[in-house]
């Protein structure tokens, strides 16, 4: 960089210390060296081992060689530690399994007898809450729906009627989900003492009935069921209460 010494006389006493190439004289004169400073009367220069001083009249110009090295930049302020996370919720499963023997205990909605043919559809309610591990799955008064499995009327003289029934839906939450379960037989008629059964659920659930045509009510069957037997015809009356066990594990939303 090239300065006319009219413009750098006023700053050159600031610049003492910074590095030179070239002085140039007004006689012609060209020096290689170091710049050592000046004032506005004398200018300073370095020559090998030799300091000389010139008159500021007498400089036409002064080349440097190059600008002072800059400050290093200041270091980078430390990273600001992130905001501690809170822990994670505990995962709570959206899914429930109501596993197989699990009793249901329902009261029957509707009338079914032997007069129904196999495959007529009947409705039910959860006398009780069904619960899983303390947590109730489906409350008291939870529809169910099943169906007429074996419908079978005695002969006028001879031979028993026969009354087979299962759940195969249970509506929770407005979803009905199919289910398997234990069955309940009612067995009636003129040459057999009439009975009631829950198969599946477990020793000692049937009970007898008095036998004869037009018995009236009969024992309690499991956890509280009973069943009507009507002339030579096997019914089940609505209000009856009725044990069933799943066969199937059954899986629910929460």
């Amino acid at each position: 960089m090239r300065y006319s010494f009219g413009l750098v006389a006023a700053i050159l006493v600031g610049l003492a210390g910074v590095r030179a190439d070239i002085l140039e004289l007004k006689d012609g004169s060209v020096l290689n060296g170091t710049f050592l400073g000046s004032t506005a009367q004398v200018m300073r220069f370095q020559v090998g081992s030799l300091e000389l001083e010139f008159p500021t009249t007498d400089v036409l110009a002064l080349t440097m060689s190059g600008a002072a090295t800059p400050a290093p930049p200041p270091p980078p302020p430390p990273p600001t530690p992130a905001p501690a996370q809170p822990a994670p919720a505990p995962v709570v499963p959206r899914n429930i399994t109501i596993p197989a023997g699990t009793s249901l205990l329902v009261r029957m909605s509707d009338t079914v007898s032997t007069r129904n043919s196999a495959g007529r559809r009947f409705g039910a309610r959860l006398d009780a809450d069904l619960r899983v591990d303390g947590v109730v799955v489906a409350p008291s008064g939870t529809r169910l729906y099943g169906r007429v499995e074996e419908s079978r009327q005695a002969g006028r003289m001879t031979g028993s009627s026969h009354l087979e029934i299962g759940l195969n839906e249970i509506k929770i939450n407005g979803t009905r989900f199919s289910i398997v379960t234990s069955d309940f037989r009612v067995r009636a008629g003129n040459s057999t003492a009439n009975t009631a059964i829950n198969t599946g659920v477990g020793a000692g659930i049937g009970a007898a009935f008095g036998g004869g045509r037009g018995a009236g009510r009969g024992a309690a069957v499991g956890a509280g069921a009973s069943a009507l037997s009507s002339g030579d015809h096997a019914t089940i009356a609505s209000g009856e209460l009725i044990e069933f066990r799943l066969l199937e594990p059954l899986t629910v939303p929460r």
